[in-house]
C-alpha cells in the first residue's frame, strides 16, 4: 500500500528537479493540474507504523481542494484502546 499511495501523489510531491533545489532557482509552480482538483472520499487501512509505532484499523475523510488536503474524522486504535 505504500507505494501505491507514494506514485499516486508523486506528481503533486514532487515539482522540481536536481538544479532547481541544488542551485535554489526558486520554487516551482504547482501545475495546473493540481489547482483544479478536487476530491472526497474516505482512506482505510489495517495498519501503519509510524515511529515505531503501530495504529491498527485507521479510518479518515480526505477533501481534496485544489492545492490542499485534509483529513477529518481520523478515526484508529492504538495498543489496547481505541482513539
Amino acid at each position: 500500500m505504500r507505494w501505491v499511495l507514494r506514485k499516486v501523489l508523486m506528481p503533486a510531491l514532487r515539482r522540481g528537479n536536481f538544479f532547481t533545489y541544488a542551485f535554489n532557482f526558486g520554487r516551482v509552480p504547482e501545475p495546473d493540474w493540481l489547482h483544479n482538483m478536487r476530491a472526497d472520499g474516505t482512506i482505510q487501512t489495517a495498519s501503519l507504523e509510524v515511529a515505531g509505532s503501530e495504529f491498527t484499523k485507521i479510518r479518515t475523510r480526505v477533501l481534496w481542494d485544489g492545492t490542499e488536503v485534509r483529513l477529518s474524522g481520523l478515526e484508529s486504535e492504538f495498543g489496547p484502546a481505541a482513539l
